[in-house]
């Protein structure tokens, strides 16, 4: 927090929204990964001396202003970031023009939004080297259209775990859920919820898309049910 703006959240609230088991980033991970990842760490409040109009929003030398300004304040509750492999600033509300950034290349994630834990988790998944759930023009939201996946759907959309291309990004979705389609047919899918290990058939379908032999894409296919966070 800072001396002239809102209090942003409070730490119970935080913990709740950041490591919580349910509705929370951890949640996001928790279940794209079958259990596999978690998030953990801790909450710790800071009150930065100077106005909000100086703390610095845009990309280029942010990473160094917060390391300077607020990990000195952490580092004298106790605390050093630098044992963490990814920091999450939580700012008071509209003192940016965004509601959630990254630094690229880095481990420092903000967001001005700490009621909403889909835009902290979004940009979490960015670190990732992770891009955006879009859906293919000429769809009016090509950039967010996959409103079930948490980098889709925008920061107003609800809070989603991982769509099946980017849960097998991750290493998530071992290769024998995978069902390459190289003929037409027929293809049965359990649903990606279900724990891979107790699955019946494959959870993934692959297809490879023609024209792209030069750089390989494909389309995902999977079924998504009422399971965990979907």
């Amino acid at each position: 927090n800072c001396n002239d703006a809102e209090i942003p959240s409070s730490e119970r609230d935080l913990n709740a929204s950041t490591f919580g088991e349910e509705n929370s980033i951890n949640a996001v991970f928790k279940y794209s990964s079958y259990g596999k990842w978690s998030v953990q760490g801790s909450v710790v409040s800071v009150k930065y001396s100077g106005s909000k109009s100086s703390i610095q929003c845009t990309a280029e030398g942010r990473s160094d202003w917060f390391q300077a300004n607020i990990d000195a304040l952490i580092a004298k509750q106790g605390k050093d970031v630098s044992q963490y492999k990814k920091i999450l600033y939580v700012l008071p509300p509209g003192i940016c023009k965004w509601t959630g950034n990254f630094d690229i290349g880095k481990p420092r994630i903000y967001t001005t939004d700490g009621a909403r834990p889909k835009v902290a988790a979004h940009e979490l998944v960015h670190t990732f080297g992770m891009q955006h759930g879009a859906t293919a023009a000429p769809l009016s939201e090509n950039q967010y259209g996959d409103h079930g996946d948490v980098l889709g759907g925008g920061p107003d959309a609800p809070l989603a775990q991982m769509n099946a291309a980017r849960a097998v990004k991750f290493g998530f979705v071992p290769a024998s859920a995978i069902q390459d389609a190289s003929t037409k047919g027929s293809y049965s899918l359990e649903a990606i919820e279900s724990s891979p290990e107790k699955a019946k058939m494959k959870q993934v379908l692959r297809i490879f898309r023609t024209g792209s032999e030069k750089d390989p894409e494909y389309y995902y296919v999977s079924l998504r049910r009422p399971i965990g966070m979907d």
